[in-house]
């Protein structure tokens, strides 16, 4: 049970979640569309990059299964993601630098940091929402939403410019256009990571009754409201993921 916060505390938290999400949204724009890319440049074979694609996925979906037991042992919801957005951030300096180093495989090096990085990245995923759940008045969530993904697609729009004419200017034969991006990348996502720690967190007062274990949903699967919207979600998930 999350202790309830006062109204003050809800609208410092929002503001430090919209600019949280403003320096995500930014890590996004500079990686995901050109991961892929990256790869092909460093000479990846068509096994590597469909292996590197669907790790991007599965590594990040998976690691959200410890999500709740992090959140049940550290206590703190702000901590957890903070960290992650910060070792996530980190771990994208390296992969700017792959194909500097002479490294044998690079295109393996590559495909192991991008699991670990969109591990971190993933393991924030329930906690953010269950956070921004409590700091949002359930009659306002609709108005925050709307706000947020107004300002992040605004600047989505403007930073694909300019990653494009980045990797333009510096040609197809240079890795330095996928370098600056990636560690301007890196560097977005700890100022993230900075800024959501700043978020207060009311504090957490385990309730055994409440909880729901991975078994104990997988025997009443199918049974009630909630294990019918996952397999909802899910399946929507999945075809988005194969069309993609």
């Amino acid at each position: 049970k999350w202790i309830n916060m006062d109204e003050s505390i809800k609208y410092q938290n929002q503001k430090y979640i919209l600019i949280a999400a403003v320096w995500g949204v930014i890590l996004q724009v500079l990686t995901t569309p050109y991961i892929t890319p990256f790869a092909i440049a460093l000479k990846a074979t068509n096994f590597e990059i469909g292996l590197l694609t669907a790790v991007m996925t599965f590594s990040a979906y998976t690691v959200q299964l410890l999500a709740p037991y992090l959140t049940n042992y550290l206590t703190s919801r702000v901590l957890v993601c903070a960290v992650a957005f910060i070792v996530q951030g980190i771990i994208w300096f390296p992969i700017a630098i792959v194909p500097h180093l002479n490294l044998p495989a690079p295109v393996w090096w590559l495909i192991m940091l991008i699991i670990l990085t969109n591990a971190a990245g993933g393991i924030v995923g329930p906690i953010w929402t269950s956070l921004v759940a409590d700091s949002v008045d359930e009659n306002k969530r609709g108005a925050f939403f709307a706000k947020m993904f107004r300002l992040l697609n605004i600047v989505s729009l403007g930073l694909m410019f300019i990653t494009g004419w980045v990797l333009n200017w510096f040609g197809k034969e240079s890795f330095t256009g996928f370098t600056i991006l990636f560690i301007l990348a890196g560097g977005a996502i700890i100022i993230s990571g900075i800024t959501f720690n700043k978020v207060s967190d009311p504090g957490w007062t385990p309730q055994r009754e409440t909880r729901l274990s991975y078994l104990e949903f997988l025997r009443t699967f199918g049974r009630n409201n909630f294990s019918r919207l996952v397999l909802f979600v899910s399946l929507i998930l999945f075809f988005a993921q194969s069309f993609d």
